[in-house]
């Protein structure tokens, strides 16, 4: 029957041992979660404020576009080859070339020196 029982020698070797496999598998899951996250794909976007465009309700071409509370996203695309209207056509052109993926007209963002800007 002596056989039969566990010691606590041999029990506290199984809980160390226990302790220091799930430590390593954490440290094995947090470096795989690392990995995937550099795997993530950022994308660029030209924020700009809405002065540059020339009225609250702007023609935008072909371009998709959503509207918000401050102002607008729209995605980017080649502006050579879509109907794109010529006040957007040289910041479309900036963005594309920059390989950004959305403009995002806001109230709120700066104004660019570079473009034209509109009072309305």
């Amino acid at each position: 029957m002596a056989n039969d029982k566990i010691s606590g020698e041999k029990i506290q070797e199984w809980a160390e041992r226990s302790y220091q496999e799930l430590a390593l598998a954490g440290h094995l899951a947090h470096e795989a979660e690392q990995r995937e996250i550099t795997k993530i794909e950022f994308n660029k976007m030209l924020d700009l404020s809405t002065g540059h465009m020339p009225n609250t309700s702007p023609d935008w071409g072909d371009f998709t576009v959503s509207q918000f509370k401050y102002g607008f996203v729209v995605w980017v695309g080649e502006p050579e080859t879509r109907s794109c209207p010529e006040w957007l056509r040289p910041i479309m052109k900036a963005a594309y070339e920059e390989g950004a993926i959305l403009l995002l007209f806001d109230a709120d963002a700066k104004v660019h020196p570079h473009w034209a800007t509109y009072e309305w």
